[in-house]
């Protein structure tokens, strides 16, 4: 069982074999590649563009599917908030509805 629990302490970030190497590299080049890193990304919020690429997936999603004739009134609240947030209050419009489509058929 020991020996289990040192196989799951061992990953990416705390594995022997690549601390090794990067113990060997030059201290100037590894943070030469630690800045270059930092400049590649600093601009980006990872969380929110997780979510944003998320909710942009979804639209794509449900776009299709109404196109291919599901009723909005079988949408998900989540799913008509996030045609609202992007797409406007008269979303449904777009699709050739009208408001009472979003509660009935």
């Amino acid at each position: 069982m020991e020996e289990q629990k040192d196989y799951e302490e061992i990953n990416l970030f705390n594995n022997p074999q690549i601390m090794a190497i990067k113990n060997s590299l030059p201290k100037e080049y590894v943070e030469s590649l630690r800045l270059k890193g930092e400049s590649m990304y600093k601009d980006i919020d990872f969380d929110n563009e997780t979510l944003n690429h998320t909710i942009q997936n979804s639209l794509l999603d449900i776009k299709e599917a109404l196109k291919s004739g599901l009723h909005p009134s079988m949408l998900e609240s989540s799913e008509k908030q996030i045609l609202i947030e992007e797409l406007g209050t008269e979303w449904y419009k777009k699709f050739g509805y009208n408001e009472k489509d979003l509660n009935e058929m």
